[in-house]
């Protein structure tokens, strides 16, 4: 038994983190948001006691509680101390937390190499989320030299897993696919990413207005004007910028939906506001059918600034109409 602990002190473990304090007290470092209950704080330090006695998993907890500001006031350097006692030992949920800090540079100095080593090593132990990530980055070329079929291993090994934050393994797995020219592999990725928008991923959603309604993906035969409206509507409400200037279009056109100008400049709006061409283009033709041509061109000229194709020949078309 350490020495007062009769006396209900803490041992010497607090008097360690807590080195500004000359007594064994639940001070220091560890510094508890208001409203935490003295009972949440032994818990809390029941746990602090398991972790610096060597239990990797109370490190990995007490890591995401200070990452978070869970309970204690939020502490990178803390939760980069306490994610690396787990990751050294061999957790990989913490491995990847850890791959995040050393990414962004939270508590610890940002280091790319670290980053890559950590979310390989928790991709290696099979933890679905690091080999979801990694496989994006090879597929990217983001912090790793591109390889896609790394990559599209590495994320069918996530996709299997159905784990946690799944929908982004299919999201991901199904962005891959469409880059196959083959129909199997079209039809796979339409499978993965319908999955996705079924359980609430915008992401999916957008991709499936991508599919359905313009035709990406060299899948134009795939469009489908009742499922890109239905699509549409669920991105629409889930925030989706891309999703929001389809439905614009489409209120503008009247095809699908009665047509209603004033609903199709207020979805194309929030779209552009969002930094998507497709609601620039939108709002360009809504002003162009009524005439206002100055408009239009300053419009399209901005959805040709994001990269519509599009919109830069009708730029141009305004532009030497208006000279």
């Amino acid at each position: 038994m350490s020495p007062g602990a009769e006396a209900g002190v803490r041992p010497a473990v607090w008097l360690k983190l807590a080195k500004r304090d000359s007594a064994w007290q639940k001070v220091a470092v560890v510094e508890f948001n208001d409203g935490v209950t003295q009972q949440e704080q032994d818990e809390f330090f029941e746990q602090l006691c398991l972790a610096d006695a060597g239990d990797a998993r109370y490190a990995a907890l007490l890591g995401v509680k200070f990452f978070n500001g869970d309970r204690v006031k939020q502490n990178y350097e803390e939760a980069a101390r306490w994610y690396t006692k787990a990751a050294q030992a061999g957790i990989a949920q913490a491995q990847f937390d850890l791959a995040d800090c050393y990414l962004h540079g939270l508590g610890v100095p940002r280091s790319e190499r670290e980053a890559i080593r950590w979310v390989r090593s928790a991709a290696d132990l099979g933890f679905a989320n690091a080999q979801a990530n990694l496989g994006v980055w090879y597929m990217q070329g983001a912090h790793v030299k591109c390889d896609p079929e790394e990559g599209e291993r590495l994320l069918r090994a996530a996709a299997a897993q159905k784990a946690c934050n799944w929908e982004f393994a299919y999201d991901s797995l199904a962005a891959a696919l469409v880059l196959h020219d083959d129909v199997a592999s079209k039809e796979e990725a339409l499978a993965y990413m319908t999955e996705a928008a079924e359980a609430g991923y915008v992401y999916s959603m957008e991709r499936l207005c991508k599919v359905y309604e313009l035709g990406w993906y060299d899948m134009g035969s795939y469009r489908n004007a009742d499922l890109a409206l239905v699509w549409a509507r669920c991105g629409s409400e889930a925030g989706s910028a891309l999703c929001r200037a389809v439905l614009a279009d489409r209120y503008r056109r009247g095809v699908g939906v009665e047509k209603d100008e004033d609903e199709s400049a207020r979805l194309a709006q929030m779209s552009a506001d969002s930094g998507c061409f497709l609601g620039y283009r939108v709002l360009a033709q809504l002003h162009e059918g009524r005439g206002e041509l100055e408009r239009a061109l300053g419009l399209y000229r901005k959805a040709s600034e994001l990269g519509d194709e599009p919109s830069q020949r009708d730029a141009e078309r305004l532009g030497a109409l208006l000279a």
